[in-house]
């Protein structure tokens, strides 16, 4: 028997027979490790015994005919703790708090890594017929892996050449490749056979030099070149042969070719494969969309929105519904309503900057013809429904893959035997990555040095992954058959990655998971819901670290629910003072602006109709800065407004009550004030008067982790606090914005807690300690009374809402 200590000793224990029982006596120990011991595993077949534990170390030993431990092997395994590990004869599996599962060679090379990070830790692991990994994660997944040995099944260069370089490249077919060259020459790199045989495709040294843009069509049949003279090239693959001079060209313009498309045709929500027409983009975003079956004629001419950098990347048309897309340089997505009356087209509609300022990558079909996938250099995904009458698109919701991977560049759709897939390529930092969002992993990864550099990547019979990059003056490949990722399943229904920090309940119905909102870059603090003016639908805030807030609209309709994002802020560099409270509006001045969290959140209706429907956003900040924020809906837009300080302590929790337009806010410093806010909620243009009245009162030892309002009689309002040191305190406010305390019970929590009130006499609150008590109040008598204490299942409990539901 083996046992691993906090202290790093490994106690290895040997069976022996008495006349009574058995006895297990201590035949050695090691102490090899620097921290604790969390995992041993053992192999039968091999007699290897492997310990992971806190110095992120793997250490792997075999044990001989005397019963002794030979090291084998001992090597860093992770970027955070191991938590464990399995071995099979050939190979040792580590899951720690990284967010991956890796396997290792006895060696202490690394071959394969399953990362998913939407998750903080992977808790445990163990092994099904030596051939599949069986995992559980901290999201509550119940992971199935097909055990994979090979990170990628091929990675190696394609081309050497001294006296030239590549420029472009991109796929003709499964098995060939052409390379764009800086002297002008089209090289064909073929894959077939063994040994690759690379040959000359083109001789462009006359009007390909130094420049060519290139673009292969969606089905593989024609190449498209434009030129610096404005020249565009056109390669008929099925029947060109290399070297040869069958190519067909035509002078679009003058001056140089931006950019040259093949759109995708959609028909019935199904590709549409009989026309492969052209687009080609000149100065100025001018775009012309030619016929390209016979002599080039134009079909017609589109204007791109004005810009320093006017130009496509991508393109799709919607046949049926006579609508044109186009997503720019500038992160726009413009539609065109096709005609053949105007000259110019302009777009019919615009989605400003929707991708930011890299520009859209891509749009595609995403899994039917209502919906339509926009991918972005942002590393945001928007789903799209078509309208048609008239033909347009309305943005039904916008996401990201994980806060890791900053760009997105393409959507496939994929089939198999677990059903529909969607992969998108992309890329984290200087790695490509072939992501599933179903399974909410990378299915494949290439350390190729970042998006900005010329690649290609094509999916071979929807199974077989390749890549060709270029690197160094160089051209690279890489493959990795999918098969096994394709089929690798979850077992049970995933939720949060890490510790649930807020729930709000806004709706008594049967909780299910809806959609995953992913747009935050890191942990998400505090959320806040509002009934919007329109038919059931809901605006929903949410805040948290480097000074983020995103805005969502959730509405209904029937049993379908959309949630869209519709808005976003960051909080840009302000000054702010050393050791001096802010108050009535003073805005903050000096000093470097340290790095500010977002809190708590809550949001109030502005009474001002004028410019429709808006509300006031309230923020607490790490800085101890109330923020108070304008959002207007109807503009996605939030207009920071004013900062208010009572304290120089971080401010921790945020409540209102929208009846009088009061702000609570509790600190650090065990503090908790009131702010009225009725001059702003009446009139939002009233900003720079310094009338807001506020009142503080300093209650409990340390932090004030939560505070709930519940109006009484004579209007007074009752506010219950909880805090650090466990106590609960019920305190009174007068019109006056006085304070006076009611009543406290100290240590009621022997940790964190939160409190809710039920009635106009019973409140409830609860802690980490897993303790949900009732309170019976007394005002009058000034008395509170833990009636009820009631143990529960749930650990770690951070956060706590009541919807009161009638019966």
């Amino acid at each position: 028997m083996a046992s691993g200590t906090v202290f790093g000793q490994l106690i290895i224990y040997e069976l022996y027979n008495n006349e009574c029982d058995q006895v297990f006596e201590e035949l050695l120990r090691l102490s090899d490790h620097n921290g604790a011991i969390f995992g041993i595993s053992y192999n039968n077949e091999n007699h290897s015994l492997c310990t992971v534990g806190d110095d992120r170390t793997v250490k792997v030993y075999k044990f001989d005919k005397q019963l002794t431990l030979d090291p084998v092997c001992s090597f860093f395994g992770h970027e955070a703790r191991i938590w464990k590990s399995c071995l099979t004869q050939s190979t040792i599996i580590t899951a720690g708090e990284d967010s991956s599962i890796r396997v290792w060679s006895y060696n202490g090379q690394m071959l394969h890594r399953y990362v998913n990070y939407r998750c903080k830790n992977v808790w445990s692991i163990d092994i099904v017929n030596c051939n599949s990994i069986v995992s559980g994660w901290s999201d509550g997944g119940l992971r199935l892996y097909h055990l994979d040995t090979n990170s990628l099944d091929s990675h190696h260069s394609l081309l050497e050449i001294n006296d030239d370089f590549p420029r472009n490249v991109c796929f003709i077919s499964s098995s060939s490749i052409i390379c764009h060259m800086d002297s002008g020459k089209l090289m064909r790199l073929n894959l077939d056979g063994e040994i690759e045989k690379n040959e000359l495709f083109y001789d462009g040294t006359n009007n390909l030099k130094s420049y060519a843009t290139m673009m292969i069509s969606p089905y593989y049949k024609q190449l498209a070149i434009g030129t610096l003279s404005g020249l565009v090239l056109l390669f008929n693959l099925e029947k060109y042969i290399a070297g040869g001079e069958n190519v067909r060209q035509f002078q679009a313009d003058t001056n140089k070719i931006f950019q040259v498309l093949w759109p995708k045709i959609i028909v019935n929500g199904e590709n549409y494969i009989r026309e492969e027409p052209l687009l080609v983009c000149l100065t100025n975003g001018l775009m012309s969309l030619y016929d390209v079956a016979g002599i080039p004629t134009i079909l017609q001419r589109f204007q791109l929105p004005k810009g320093r950098q006017s130009w496509p990347n991508t393109c799709l048309w919607l046949k049926q519904e006579n609508l044109f897309i186009v997503g720019d340089r500038q992160g726009n997505i413009a539609c065109y309503t096709l005609n053949n009356t105007d000259d110019v087209l302009s777009y019919s509609q615009l989605f400003r900057e929707l991708h930011g300022k890299n520009g859209v990558s891509s749009i595609d079909l995403f899994y039917d013809d209502r919906l339509i996938c926009s991918c972005g250099k942002d590393g945001i995904y928007n789903l799209f429904e078509v309208c048609e009458e008239p033909s347009s698109l309305t943005l039904k919701s916008s996401s990201t893959l994980s806060t890791s991977i900053g760009w997105l560049n393409s959507l496939l759709v994929t089939s198999s035997a677990r059903g529909t897939q969607h992969l998108f390529t992309c890329y984290q930092s200087s790695k490509f990555c072939l992501y599933s969002l179903e399974q909410k992993r990378s299915f494949m990864e290439v350390e190729c040095g970042g998006g900005h550099r010329s690649s290609d990547f094509y999916l071979h019979d929807m199974v077989v992954g390749k890549l060709v990059y270029i690197r160094n003056k160089n051209v690279y490949i890489a493959t990795k058959n999918l098969k096994n990722s394709l089929n690798d399943i979850c077992l049970t229904t995933p939720t949060h990655g890490t510790e649930i920090r807020c729930v709000k309940l806004f709706k008594p119905e049967i909780l299910h998971s809806i959609v995953t909102l992913q747009r935050h870059l890191s942990a998400v603090c505090d959320i806040s819901v509002i009934e919007s003016s329109s038919l059931s639908s809901y605006f929903l805030f949410s805040c948290g670290a480097r000074a983020q807030i995103c805005a969502w609209k959730v509405t209904s309709q029937a049993k379908l629910i959309n949630v869209t994002n519709v808005g976003d802020f960051m909080l840009h560099p302000l000054k702010r003072t050393k050791k001096k409270s802010l108050i009535n509006g003073e805005q903050p001045m000096n000093d470097t602006e340290l790095d500010v969290r977002f809190t708590s959140i809550t949001v109030m209706p502005v009474h001002q109709e004028k410019n429709g429907e808006s509300f006031l956003v309230f923020v607490s900040s790490s800085d101890s800065f109330l923020r108070v924020l304008h959002y207007l809906p109807s503009l996605k837009r939030f207009i920071l407004l004013h900062c208010y300080s009572y304290t120089n302590h971080c401010l921790l929790s945020l409540t209102s009550y929208i009846p009088k337009n009061y702000i609570f806010t509790a600190a650090t410093d065990g503090s908790v004030c009131v702010y009225d806010f009725t001059v702003l909620v009446d009139n939002v243009e009233l900003v720079r008067d310094n009338n807001i009245r506020y009142s503080s009162i300093t209650v409990h030892q340390s932090g004030v982790n939560d505070i709930d309002v519940r109006q009484c009689e004579n209007d007074l309002l009752l506010v219950s606090t909880v805090g650090d040191d466990g106590s609960v305190f019920l305190l009174r406010l007068d019109n006056d914005l006085s304070w006076s305390i009611v009543t406290s019970f100290l240590f009621a929590h022997q940790s964190p807690a939160t409190v809710r009130f039920l009635s106009d006499s019973v409140f409830v609150s609860i802690g980490i300690d897993q303790r949900l008590k009732f309170w019976n109040m007394d005002v009058h008598h000034c008395q509170i009374d833990n009636y009820r204490t009631t143990l529960v299942d749930i650990t770690d409990i951070l956060s706590m809402d009541v919807l009161h539901v009638k019966k």
